[in-house]
């Protein structure tokens, strides 16, 4: 009987080992997973810190860089534009007209276009290349003020005539050519 009662106390501590080997096994296993867990949730919050922080950034971009938005006039067209009004400009004045294009966003009424010389492609590969400068450099100045329309002395006379005229401020003489924009 000694003997029963013996192997039955052994049995007994075996089973209460292995309950408790079970359950520091399973409270391990929680631990590892909660800690594995929240490596999870430090590893995403830090994803959507930086997701936040470009959208952000390209917010402020779109919004303070990017504030022109030529997207209907192709670099091609834009490029002839600037040499036809502006070819004997100083760089200066051809980013100038690029700025205008930009902010008017059209080319009706740009006759520089229709001009011999860009239609013929009569001009130099350096006022080719200056104009191209010009036309990407535009989109990061603002030397006209937001302007939308430019004219020399001579336009001068012809635009107070013009509807539009009497709706356009004065916003800066770049070289030969007056900038206005509609207010």
């Amino acid at each position: 009987m000694l003997r029963k009662h013996t192997a039955d106390r052994i049995r007994d501590v075996r089973r209460i080992l292995r309950q408790d080997f079970s359950y520091d096994y399973q409270v391990e296993s929680i631990r590892s997973s909660f800690e594995n867990t929240m490596e999870k949730i430090a590893i995403l919050n830090f994803i959507v810190k930086i997701t936040f922080a470009v959208t952000l950034l390209n917010i402020l971009y779109f919004a303070l860089i990017d504030k022109a938005h030529a997207y209907t006039i192709s670099e091609n067209t834009a490029v002839k534009a600037i040499i036809g009004e502006a070819e004997g400009e100083k760089y200066l004045g051809k980013v100038a007209i690029g700025e205008a294009l930009r902010n008017r966003n059209y080319t009706r009424g740009v006759y520089g276009l229709h001009s011999k010389r860009v239609v013929m492609a009569s001009y130099s590969h350096k006022t080719l290349y200056s104009a191209i400068k010009a036309w990407h450099q535009s989109r990061f100045t603002d030397l006209t003020h937001g302007a939308q329309f430019w004219g020399n002395a001579n336009d001068l006379r012809k635009f107070k005539h013009a509807s539009w005229f009497n709706h356009a401020v004065f916003t800066a003489k770049i070289y030969n050519h007056y900038f206005f924009r509609i207010v």
